[in-house]
């Protein structure tokens, strides 16, 4: 798992951190990286299969049609896994002490820093749900599971390791004004 000078710039705070790290954490633990694998494998060799049995005319359109269905059937089971992940990570967060609502902090500090697409061409394009819905569902799960819980969301020791990041992202904000 990698994490980006980005986000420490962008993180508020520890449970911040913390609720990224357990969204990656959770793709590791359910071997997403490894199934979105499998499948580009079997994608690839069911294309070579149909170039071997399409006519040469057809195979340009064929192909292009192919790759487009197969692209939104990868990218829905991506969407699919993103929303799995971070149900999970609510859940290791609460169980790490944290408080759950950091990744709901994630999630609109995303919203809004990222274009959002409209929702008809992410179904069709993007690989990731839309970040209003990511959020949605992980309030309405903070609301019916741990609406009573509230841990940490900072700690003096995490606020002075970042604070270099957060003065970074202060002037990188002042010169862009």
């Amino acid at each position: 798992i990698l994490i980006n000078d980005g986000l420490l710039q962008l993180a508020q705070s520890e449970a911040q951190v913390a609720a990224v790290i357990a969204h990656e954490m959770a793709h590791v633990m359910m071997k997403h990286p490894q199934r979105q694998k499998q499948i580009r494998l079997a994608s690839k060799a069911g294309g070579k299969m149909m170039d071997g049995i399409t006519p040469t005319r057809l195979q340009d359109n064929i192909g292009r049609f192919l790759r487009l269905s197969g692209n939104a059937t990868m990218n829905g089971m991506i969407r699919q896994q993103e929303m799995m992940a971070d149900s999970i990570a609510i859940d290791m967060l609460v169980k790490s002490g944290y408080d759950p609502r950091a990744l709901v902090q994630v999630l609109r500090t995303l919203r809004g820093t990222t274009p959002q697409k409209d929702r008809l061409t992410n179904v069709v394009f993007g690989n990731h749900p839309l970040t209003i819905d990511r959020e949605k569902a992980a309030v309405e799960k903070i609301n019916a599971q741990y609406q009573a819980v509230a841990g940490t969301a900072s700690t003096q020791r995490f606020d002075v390791l970042v604070k270099p990041y957060h003065a970074k992202r202060q002037k990188r904000l002042a010169q862009s004004n």
